[in-house]
């Protein structure tokens, strides 16, 4: 006879379930309403899920706050596609107020991020999560820098499972005044604003590390391959 835990556990994951599939799907309404957006490329990672039965990164440079709900609508709401978020501790307040946001949510110091985040985020792609990452850290120009946490959590994964793990890279394209139209919220009502969601093919790490000039020390080195990364992404 299954225990009242038990039952109570597959409730929480079927309503955490439920709740998935209604937002993406509500986001992919907005999307298509405001910006008209297409999606191109989602069979891919779908089908290396269903051909290796691994997990995969998804990543993408961070031009606005839409950049995340495109996230979840190119990748969509199938189980296989699903995704683990790596935000910034300063977006918690705001986040947990959204209900399951805990189990799609991964906390982490994005200026000094400590050992416990990069093993939290380690141990979520080992068990077979997809993890999303948006490796420029923020949407303000000036204070961006590359996150080459990627590449040690992708390393780490690797080595513990003896797979490879791929990226696969999602270039929002725009045409409008995409971001913050500072004060011109009426552009998105007469649908100004256009988004192609383009995945691209399964990228690993022995792609980027082609990158890779001469001896360098090992944050150059991660540094120069999520480089690298954005500029395959900016390719699709």
């Amino acid at each position: 006879m299954r225990s009242l835990k038990t039952t109570f556990q597959d409730i929480n994951a079927d309503a955490r379930d439920g709740f998935y599939r209604i937002v993406t799907y509500l986001l992919y309404l907005i999307c298509r309403i405001f910006f008209r957006v297409k999606i191109f490329g989602r069979e891919k990672s779908l089908s290396w899920r269903r051909q290796h039965h691994l997990p995969f990164v998804a990543v993408a440079r961070h031009k606005s706050h839409w950049d995340i709900p495109s996230l979840a609508v190119a990748f969509g709401s199938s189980l296989k596609n699903r995704l683990k978020y790596v935000a910034k501790n300063s977006l918690k307040v705001f986040l947990q107020l959204i209900p399951f946001s805990n189990h799609f949510v991964i906390y982490i110091n994005r200026d000094n991020p400590k050992k416990s985040d990069i093993e939290k985020t380690i141990k979520t792609l080992k068990d077979g999560n997809n993890i999303a990452i948006f490796p420029e850290g923020t949407t303000v120009p000036e204070n961006k820098k590359f996150f080459g946490g990627i590449i040690l959590i992708i390393e780490k994964v690797e080595q513990m499972i003896d797979q490879k793990i791929p990226i696969f890279p999602l270039n929002i394209k725009t045409k409008g005044p995409y971001g913050k139209p500072r004060g011109k919220w009426w552009r998105y009502l007469i649908r100004q604003v256009k988004i192609e969601l383009r995945i691209g093919g399964p990228i690993f790490l022995q792609d980027l590390e082609k990158a890779v000039n001469g001896k360098v020390s090992k944050k150059q080195r991660r540094n120069t391959m999520v480089e690298e990364l954005l500029r395959k992404v900016d390719q699709i």
